[in-house]
């Protein structure tokens, strides 16, 4: 299957990419202050 690149140009490509950089960054800070400050 052919990946065309001006699919990833659209906004909605961009858009849930974007989530899921947020999504990964707010797992990855809950796993830091989870490891650096149990409770």
């Amino acid at each position: 299957m052919e990946v065309n690149p001006l699919v990833f140009e659209t906004s909605a490509s961009t858009d849930s990419a974007i989530w899921a950089c947020i999504i990964d960054l707010s797992i990855a800070v809950q796993r830091y202050n989870f490891i650096f400050n149990p409770q």
